[in-house]
């Protein structure tokens, strides 16, 4: 899901500001009162600068300005990035509150979770218009090709293992720490 959005960010013409918090972000001040803040730091963070008055007061008149001003396009996107790492955290209200800052700065929010606590924990409970985009998982034939770009043999993996690699975090886990022997020896895969 995190490589989707990065990819179609890569792919837009007109490319807006893009800044990523991941779940572990939900214990930096982030809260459904400080979206504002924590945006803010996060894009002087994703710049390699340090937070100054300066700084922070720039940007406050930066999205003032936005706020006063009709977008075209979309100027700035957020995403909140595995938002089931943090379980705890109020997301819905967290959400709620990025939405609205950034419908009046011309920005989009995007979040990425695993379907069921989203749908368990957030979903519900979100008053912000969503639309839902579900990542499945490959299908053999995508997995296959994927493999066989990398000179593997699907056919010759453990049925358990070639299951577990349809999953695009474990195939791409996969891919980046072991070798192709490494792969065709697996008997079973698990996100733990």
């Amino acid at each position: 899901k995190s490589w989707l959005i990065a990819q179609s960010w890569l792919e837009t013409a007109d490319k807006p500001l893009l800044a990523i918090f991941t779940g572990d972000d939900g214990s930096n001040g982030l809260s459904p009162t400080g979206v504002r803040e924590a945006l803010i730091e996060k894009l002087i963070e994703q710049t390699g600068q340090t937070t100054t008055p300066a700084r922070v007061a720039g940007w406050q008149r930066r999205f003032d300005r936005w706020s006063g001003a009709t977008a075209v396009g979309c100027r700035i996107g957020v995403v909140f990035d595995g938002l089931n790492q943090r379980p705890e955290m109020d997301w819905a209200r967290t959400v709620d509150a990025m939405a609205e800052l950034l419908r009046t700065i011309g920005g989009r929010l995007v979040v990425t979770c695993r379907t069921a606590f989203f749908n368990a924990n957030v979903r519900r409970r979100v008053c912000s218009l969503t639309t839902l985009v579900e990542v499945p998982e490959w299908t053999d034939a995508e997995r296959d090709a994927i493999l066989s770009g990398r000179a593997i043999d699907a056919g010759g993996l453990h049925p358990e293992a070639a299951r577990s690699l349809k999953n695009p975090r474990l195939l791409g886990i996969a891919l980046e720490l072991l070798d192709r022997a490494q792969i065709g020896e697996l008997t079973e895969l698990s996100v733990s």
